[in-house]
């Protein structure tokens, strides 16, 4: 459990004690009163998935064992809590299973092991087990050997039925189940026809989960070379259990869903956004300020519905052509409602002056103006133009922008 040597070089070692992150020692400097400074020694702990730190469980017996397996066993073991699955044994209907805890190993197989706290009661004649909880309270539990036991088959069907485990060819193997209850003293009273007290756990076994952990597994391991010669699963076999049962996977979501979500997200209006349109309702022009994402584009769409469901004919202008679309798309069957980019507004203006009238605004333009650009300058001019020509029977117009400004103006 460390370098001894190293950790209390010119020090004289004065306590310890297992924590979360290691093992703490506390030391004293020679020729000086006793400092309590704790130093972190690096241990060889087992791989514990999920971490401790991150194992979450509604039984607070199931996350003591946790820590104290994963502070006394060594990295060569691997242990899964809180495992599920759902499998298809000998190609039958889905099944699922669960198990408390799953420890495995290269060289002695896997245990699955149910975990119980509290005070234990039970009745092999009626096949009844109850739990007493700290404030004395009995609730009924199933029988944790039976639970562990159809575990165990149960990842044993999920492994044969995996074709990475089928490509090992690992054949015979050790593979058995535990129970532990860690707030009883004397786990002998709980043997039973399913419950030799080798594969039973209580509390004086904390002390020692290593030497426990072995004892199962050779109690497995005899029962099984009773049948056949057992083989090892081997550092491949513990990847593939833990790409089995612990594989971490990374999706991203598709572009429908994300606009989905980000519409849903628009249409669900805030207190503070839904006073705005109130407020809205009673002013001709308003301008609305606001950073990324605040709500101002939800905000003007929704004041654009409001007024052409009231029957006003109003035009929803948008500076980006890509928003225009999309709330073009969300608009569509709208009536009394258009929604344009200022580019495709003032397009839309130009042509209707050139079929019309058969003058050519922007091309008039460039005769006076022949250095300035088409789109800051020429378009909206030649807007500007058209509008005079033609008046505008628009009755509310409304701009979303990009520059965190947006403009609601009524005419």
């Amino acid at each position: 459990m460390g370098n001894w040597d190293h950790c209390c070089d010119e020090t004289t070692w004065v306590g310890a004690a297992i924590s979360y992150s290691g093992f703490w020692v506390y030391r004293r400097p020679q020729g000086h009163s006793i400092l309590l400074q704790p130093q972190v020694c690096e241990l060889t702990v087992a791989i514990c998935i999920p971490s401790i730190d991150l194992a979450s469980s509604t039984s607070d017996a199931e996350i003591r064992i946790l820590a104290a397996l994963a502070h006394q066993l060594d990295d060569e073991f691997l242990i899964l809590h809180s495992v599920a699955w759902i499998s298809k044994p000998g190609g039958n209907g889905p099944r699922d299973g669960e198990s408390d805890l799953l420890i495995c190993h290269p060289k002695l197989g896997i245990l699955t092991v149910e975990v119980k706290g509290g005070g234990i009661e039970l009745d092999y004649s009626s096949r009844r087990w109850n739990s007493t909880d700290r404030y004395g309270v009995r609730h009924a539990i199933k029988n944790p050997f039976e639970q562990a036991m159809k575990g165990k088959y149960g990842i044993l069907g999920k492994l044969k039925e995996n074709p990475a485990w089928q490509k090992l060819h690992i054949g015979h193997f050790v593979i058995g189940h535990a129970a532990f209850f860690p707030d009883i003293a004397n786990s002998a009273r709980l043997q039973g026809p399913d419950a030799p007290i080798e594969i039973v756990g209580d509390r004086s076994d904390m002390e020692n989960l290593l030497e426990w952990t072995n004892r199962v597994f050779t109690y497995w391991t005899a029962e099984s070379d009773q049948d056949r010669r057992t083989g090892e699963i081997g550092r491949k076999g513990i990847e593939v259990v833990r790409q089995i049962f612990a594989r971490v996977a990374t999706t991203r979501p598709l572009l429908s869903a994300r606009l989905h979500e980000e519409e849903q997200d628009r249409i669900d209006l805030t207190r503070k956004q839904t006073e705005v349109l109130d407020f809205l309702a009673r002013q001709r022009r308003v301008m609305i300020a606001g950073g990324a994402g605040t709500g101002k584009t939800l905000i003007a769409r929704e004041k654009a519905l409001r007024l052409a469901e009231q029957g006003l004919c109003t035009i929803l202008i948008c500076y980006n052509r890509g928003l225009a679309d999309h709330l073009r798309e969300q608009c569509v069957g709208v009536t009394n409602l258009e929604v344009a980019s200022f580019h495709q507004l003032c397009y839309r203006w130009i042509e209707r002056v050139k079929v019309e009238r058969g003058r050519d605004l922007v091309s008039e333009l460039r005769r006076d103006y022949p250095s300035d650009d088409l789109y800051s300058i020429l378009q909206p001019i030649a807007l500007a133009m058209a509008l005079d020509i033609f008046g505008c029977r628009t009755s509310t117009t409304l701009s979303a922008r990009d520059n965190h400004l947006g403009r609601i103006s009524g005419r």
